[in-house]
């Protein structure tokens, strides 16, 4: 049972009463239905009915209704750009929809739930090796990373000179066979 807290300062200063997590779940069931529609509105029948407030309630009844004419209704799967299929849904851990079964460890309202693993550390490539890594092979967990057979790195011109109309660094290819430490 939940203990509520009245304060009398509160309800002379602001009209203020609690109502009970029961009864407001209870009143929350009476209109479910409701709540699933989007053009519907609750009002507190307390509030204020000024002129302004009927202007927020106006307001909001607006953006709503714009919004509903600015949102493509799709009818043909065709049209989706992307589309789930239940079947594709892979059954195993961390993948569920209620689609298979009732589980009790999902809330109702989970319809799918995918975990997503958190892809591992890359690999620490030694210095010597990192210029001939080929760098999406390391995401590859089943086989080693693959060496690239050539590389062209800049080095320095060594007939540059100032004015000499010479590049200052020029490319040098080299190739694996000629460095076996790597």
């Amino acid at each position: 049972m939940d203990k509520q807290v009245v304060s009398k300062q509160r309800l002379a200063d602001h009209g203020e009463v609690l109502t009970g997590k029961r009864e407001v779940n209870a009143m929350l069931d009476l209109v479910k239905q409701e709540t699933e529609r989007i053009e519907s509105r609750f009002l507190e029948p307390a509030c204020d009915h000024s002129p302004e407030a009927q202007k927020v309630i106006r307001l909001i009844d607006y953006f709503t209704r714009l919004a509903l004419l600015r949102t493509k209704i799709t009818r043909n799967i065709e049209d989706y750009q992307n589309v789930l299929w239940v079947k594709d849904i892979p059954q195993q851990k961390g993948c569920f929809t209620q689609a298979w079964r009732r589980d009790e460890n999902y809330d109702s309202d989970v319809w799918i739930e995918i975990q997503t693993r958190r892809e591992p550390e890359l690999p620490s490539v030694p210095p010597l090796c990192k210029d001939w890594v080929e760098e999406f092979s390391l995401r590859n967990n089943r086989d080693l990373p693959k060496l690239l057979p050539e590389i062209t790195r800049q080095i320095e011109n060594p007939d540059w000179r100032e004015d000499s109309g010479q590049p200052e660094v020029i490319l040098h290819s080299e190739r694996l066979e000629d460095h076996p430490r790597v």
